[in-house]
């Protein structure tokens, strides 16, 4: 509660130069007003602290406002932007406006004081002859009582002004007034000493009258604040709350997209993404891809050996360190090409050239397949990494690639599985099954395409291929 407190109150606030603009033609109206009071005054006096209570505020309104002003010194704007969002700065400037209004409705009032005491003095030598008095509005305190209700109006203008200053600053200008106010109906008094019993006790009501007018008047203006500072900060707890939700939301929809694309393929991932989808069922049918199936040689064995003294756990944890390592290489920019299928115990599935818009663009391309033979060859030299961490293990990668088309495809709702089709994954997984531990075996159609990038195959002979020798005969194949 207290950290969302703390951030309603460093919240920019937006309105705050149009209420101080407010504020300021409040001051022009009391200029105006106090101008045309009858008054005993020295008018040249008047006229300066007139000009150095503008001054004061024209210098408030250039701070706060120079930032809508794109001429304004680059240094005058930052301060201003540091005003809005600082809130004890705008508090300040806040109870400077405030008091400037007050002074300015406190004038007359002032003067009629200084005023009927220099008459008082004078009476005391000379007669004083109330007949020759003139008519003036310090004959009226009840109209002072107008002009200090207009200055406390400024305290409702600032919206954002905390209801507990306000109050504070309310009730010191009451006491101030009550002052004057007493002070003025004092006078009174003293000028009208034939006054009979019950006009100075309508003097008294009067005062009190006026007296107690102010005093509704805060209450009223810090009722109002009161609520509109709840409501406010109410609406600003509920749109932090919202906000918060909204990025929670984001963050959740972020890492559900981030688990998807780990999952799945990215251009799958973003078929699975459209809110306009209608096909429930994913499948792309392929003509060029190659296919990887690479099996660490007697790891099966190592975990039924370390199973028996119960290491399982351990082997485990060296099972994952590798095909971990080996996930790492699909992260590198040569790699991209390559899509990781699945991982079935200790053999490891890939393919290349599963990208549609690669497939429409490039035709006969067989580049992504010699990339598929250097990931081969990047996982063994892995493989050898890890062996030297580990100084008892001795694993080596048995490869198998084979190329051609396969139906690549997503099986499964809550739990999808992005999978291959076809005799080219047949193929590549004998020539895996077949093949001899640190080798990677391809067959013979795929040696004329990774001779002319540039590889060095080795003729193995002609072999017995499950599932393909039955209708073929036997397959030629080749260790890279």
């Amino acid at each position: 509660m207290k950290r969302s407190c703390s951030c309603f109150s460093q919240v920019r606030d937006e309105m705050f130069k149009t209420n101080l603009v407010c504020s300021f033609i409040m001051f022009l109206l009391l200029m105006a007003v106090q101008a045309l009071i009858p008054v005993p005054r020295l008018y040249y006096r008047t006229a300066l602290q007139f000009c150095l209570l503008l001054l004061g505020y024209l210098l408030l309104l250039m701070m706060v406002l120079a930032e809508e002003f794109k001429h304004s010194p680059s240094v005058l704007q930052q301060f201003c932007c540091w005003i809005h969002e600082n809130n004890n700065m705008r508090n300040l400037l806040t109870v400077i406006a405030i008091a400037i209004n007050f002074g300015m409705a406190l004038f007359d009032m002032i003067w009629c004081h200084s005023t009927e005491t220099r008459e008082i003095i004078t009476s005391e030598t000379e007669e004083y002859q109330t007949s020759q008095k003139p008519l003036t509005a310090c004959m009226y305190p009840e109209f002072f009582l107008l002009s200090g209700v207009v200055s406390m109006v400024t305290c409702a203008v600032f919206l954002r002004l905390s209801s507990i200053l306000k109050l504070a600053i309310l009730l010191l200008v009451v006491v101030i007034y009550t002052y004057f106010i007493e002070v003025s109906f004092h006078m009174l008094y003293v000028h009208n000493p034939e006054q009979e019993q019950s006009g100075r006790s309508q003097y008294l009501r009067r005062k009190g009258v006026s007296v107690l007018l102010m005093g509704m008047f805060v209450i009223a203006v810090f009722y109002n604040g009161r609520r509109w500072e709840a409501t406010t900060r109410l609406d600003f707890l509920w749109r932090l709350q919202a906000q918060q939700e909204v990025q929670e939301m984001r963050d959740l929809r972020e890492h559900n997209e981030c688990l998807l694309h780990n999952i799945l393929p990215a251009h799958v991932a973003c078929h699975f993404l459209e809110r306009n989808r209608n096909d429930k069922l994913y499948s792309q049918s392929y003509d060029e891809v190659g296919v990887m199936f690479a099996s660490i040689a007697g790891f099966n064995e190592y975990y039924e050996q370390k199973e028996i003294i119960h290491e399982g756990v351990e082997c485990l944890r060296l099972l994952n360190e590798i095909i971990a390592d080996f996930d790492e290489l699909l992260e590198e920019t040569y790699f991209l090409d390559i899509e990781k299928i699945k991982t079935t115990g200790s053999c490891y599935m890939a393919a290349s050239g599963l990208s549609p818009d690669k497939q429409s663009r490039v035709v006969n391309d067989w580049h992504h397949l010699s990339e598929l033979v250097l990931f081969a060859l990047a996982m063994q030299e892995t493989l050898k990494e890890i062996n030297k961490k580990h100084s008892s293990n001795n694993f080596q990668l048995r490869v198998g690639i084979a190329h051609g088309p396969v139906v690549a495809g997503v099986i499964g709702a809550t739990k999808p599985q992005y999978d291959i089709w076809g005799m080219t994954v047949n193929l590549a997984s004998r020539m895996d099954s077949t093949g001899v531990s640190g080798k990677i075996q391809v067959p013979e159609a795929i040696r004329n395409i990774l001779a002319d990038w540039g590889f060095v195959l080795e003729l193995r002979g002609e072999i017995f291929i499950k599932g393909i020798s039955e209708r073929k005969g036997h397959v030629r194949t080749y260790f890279i």
